[in-house]
């Protein structure tokens, strides 16, 4: 029953603006970003900015969750992926940790897919 509902999901779903084809080397430059993400130092904003919070790009020095999530999201602009497929997205973590992540929005096989970049982990998940 799930797998029909899905299926009448994606029927009437329209098409995602912004979505691409996801190929070998657009899963090169994901995983990429994801390892890059994962290597830079995290520091807070209070500790960084004075302040509880505050989004910024993160640099080689480092940053919090939204930091580094729009440091990816910078990245991939920047090797052409379109802006409407990146998007910043806000969950709770396992920890109940308030947590930024960025999400991709691509066609892989003809079908939609959505990845998300954690700075949590140097994968793609």
């Amino acid at each position: 029953m799930r797998r029909i509902a899905a299926l009448l999901l994606l029927l009437v779903m329209p098409a995602r603006v912004g979505a691409v084809e996801l190929d070998d080397a657009r899963w090169g430059m994901l995983s990429a970003a994801a390892r890059d993400g994962f290597a830079l130092v995290e520091i807070s904003d209070r500790a960084r900015y004075g302040r509880a919070d505050y989004w910024a790009i993160a640099d080689a020095d480092g940053g919090d969750c939204e930091d580094k999530a729009l440091r990816a999201r910078a990245v991939l602009i920047g090797q052409g992926w379109p802006a409407a497929s990146l998007r910043i997205a806000m969950a709770w973590t396992e920890s109940r940790d308030y947590h930024a992540v960025l999400t991709i929005d691509v066609e892989r096989h003809g079908a939609p897919a959505t990845y998300v970049i954690d700075n949590r982990f140097p994968w793609v998940v």
